[in-house]
């Protein structure tokens, strides 16, 4: 038959279908849309009972893929085993029937009118459509050849493809291409897809274990199909681990930021803690298609967890330099640490160091020792860690330990040594401290401790430990007896207006004394009250009684002892009562009045005046 023959033979078919497509409408639902037979009445073909309604054949009889009249209609209906037929909505309207507006008019070929599934992820397709001299669209030429682009169907919303924008019309030879594995996507797809071309891992219900596609209605199909719960290994990790390496590229290399100090995090091996869990630095999906699992870059997006923002932190993650900073795991609120702010990828080991998160030891109020065991249980005395899983926990274990074990030596908890380890009574922290406590040069027992700064209960209660090193003073009741207000000054580090130094008596020579002077002069007689005060109630002379004068122990026997040099009973002076005990005749604290006494029967009392 010639082509113009056939042609004209087309045309009578042509009306026959649109006679045949006008009755079907008109006896069934005029919603539903024609039956592909009636469509196969002038183009496509009606082999052995199998309707195609698009081409081959053409409306001009053609059947050679060049023809874009022809071209890839025929993959596209059949669907090629790698999706489902694509159907003729998709790229061009169908019409309900023969005789609609636009259907058969011209000028050829169909328009193009993408819809539904090319659309799909909000893609716009376009038509590389010929043109002419002047960039305007060139008359139809049925040999000119035609590319998509921008289709969903073929890997506009994916990446790694290799033949994205396939010739519709183009040579027989080149058909393979545009529809073999990497042309819509990578084989494998780039990061963040795992590095395999195993796709029946993830993909199982689709793809088989050989490439094929099982199912081609759930291949190009709008959705992501994952197989099942996948382990994390499937695509990074190794050997159990779900960490890097292997990274989702395929890594090893710890200088990659995919992989970096995974492992080291992951695993307890290094003794200084408890596994570090995943999600302390990421979002941990419950499944593989989770939102935010497998979309964006590779990097996985940093969210610290509870951990690393212990003690009200704010974390920080720095991709330039790789750093992490403010982080509890690494010592942001602790001092001296050597390496706080670590490096992802520099996993020699410095960043786990003792030293490396705090000062080894830490600086002051920490005590300056590095035996640490002393007063963490979890720690070795050889220096190891004993129980990792308390060790960067949140908390601060401190077991039970006297307290010269920070400061003070074998006699007692008071420097020396300070917490630094220094003995130097120049320095605030030593100062008077054992002259204190021992008894001031023999003029009174011991001074208790809280009697200038609190003393905590035990060792992790709050304000022991804080602050600058230096114990607050906090005078006690010795200090302010009779109603005193005792002071402080950390500039001129000496103490005023103290019961303890004389402010309640007279004549002292040294009543404000220098913590840090410690040679004797501020603990002699004569510095807190007046060896022969002669002030006030106090006589100034026994000559005309017959007493030798300052002979202290003629009123307070048994505090000074005889030859007013020493005092006797140590308890008994500075403590917070006046003690008068005479040798001749008693003194009634009561009446107070000395009887038989040395002023007769006379009131020792103030004058009104």
């Amino acid at each position: 038959m010639t082509g113009t023959s056939r042609y004209s033979w087309l045309v009578i078919l042509a009306l026959a279908g649109a006679a045949g497509c006008a009755e079907y409408r008109a006896v069934d639902d005029p919603q539903q849309a024609p039956d592909p037979a009636y469509c196969a009445f002038c183009h496509g073909s009606v082999l052995e009972g199998m309707v195609q309604p698009g081409p081959p054949l053409d409306t001009r009889g053609n059947t050679i893929r060049k023809y874009r009249g022809v071209g890839a209609h025929d993959v596209h209906l059949a669907g090629g085993g790698l999706g489902a037929p694509v159907p003729c909505e998709a790229c061009h309207r169908v019409p309900d029937a023969a005789a609609d507006a636009g259907h058969m008019d011209d000028p050829l070929p169909a328009e193009i009118r993408f819809s539904g599934l090319a659309l799909t992820g909000g893609v716009k397709p376009t038509i590389g459509i010929p043109l002419d001299e002047d960039g305007g669209k060139a008359p139809f030429d049925p040999f000119s050849v035609v590319t998509c682009d921008n289709l969903y169907c073929h890997g506009a919303t994916l990446s790694g493809g290799q033949a994205v924008a396939p010739d519709w019309n183009g040579p027989e030879k080149d058909l393979a291409r545009f529809s073999a594995c990497g042309a819509c996507h990578g084989y494998p797809p780039p990061a963040p897809h795992p590095d395999s071309s195993q796709c029946s891992d993830c993909h199982g219900d689709v793809v088989a274990a050989d490439g094929t596609v099982v199912d081609p209605s759930r291949h190009v199909d709008g959705a992501l199909d994952v197989s099942g719960a996948q382990s994390c290994t499937a695509c990074h990790g190794g050997g159990g681990s779900p960490a890097p390496p292997t990274d989702l590229a395929g890594n090893s290399d710890p200088a990659s930021p995919g992989v970096g100090a995974h492992r080291a995090h992951l695993e307890a091996a290094h003794g200084l803690s408890s596994v570090v869990a995943c999600e302390q630095c990421h979002l941990v999906p419950g499944t593989v298609d989770q939102a935010g699992h497998l979309d964006g870059d590779p990097g996985a997006e940093l969210i610290f967890g509870s951990l690393a923002s212990l003690g009200g932190l704010s974390p920080a993650w720095d991709p330039v330099t790789g750093q992490c900073a403010n982080v509890y795991c690494h010592g942001a609120d602790r001092p001296g640490g050597a390496e706080q702010q670590p490096i992802w990828t520099d996993v020699d080991g410095s960043a786990r160091a003792c030293g490396a998160c705090h000062g080894y030891p830490p600086p002051a109020p920490h005590p300056d020792s590095s035996q640490c065991s002393d007063c963490h249980d979890t720690a070795t005395p050889e220096g190891g860690i004993d129980k990792p899983e308390q060790h960067v926990d949140g908390q601060l274990q401190i077991k039970a330990a006297d307290c010269n074990a920070c400061h003070g030596n074998t006699d007692n908890a008071a420097p020396p040594t300070d917490l630094s380890g220094a003995s130097d009574k120049t320095l605030s922290t030593v100062g008077a401290h054992q002259e204190h406590l021992l008894g001031p040069s023999g003029l009174t027992g011991p001074i208790a401790c809280q009697e200038c700064h609190v003393v905590p209960a035990a060792m992790g209660d709050a304000g022991h430990m804080d602050g600058d090193g230096v114990a607050e003073v906090v005078f006690g009741d010795l200090s302010g007896t009779g109603g005193l207000d005792p002071a402080w000054s950390t500039v001129d580090v000496e103490c005023t207006n103290t019961y303890c130094h004389g402010a309640t008596l007279a004549g002292g020579a040294n009543t404000s004394p220098q913590w840090t002077t410690v040679d004797g002069t501020q603990a002699a007689c004569g510095s807190c009250h007046g060896i022969d005060p002669g002030t006030g109630r106090h006589p100034s002379t026994f000559s005309d009684h017959g007493f030798m004068v300052k002979k202290c122990n003629n009123c307070h026997q048994g505090v000074a002892n005889d030859g007013a040099t020493a005092i006797e009973d140590t308890d008994r002076h500075v403590n917070g009562t006046l003690d008068v005990m005479l040798q001749v005749g008693l003194w009634d604290p009561v009446k107070r009045t000395c009887t038989p006494a040395c002023h007769g029967e006379e009131s020792w009392e103030e004058d009104d005046e």
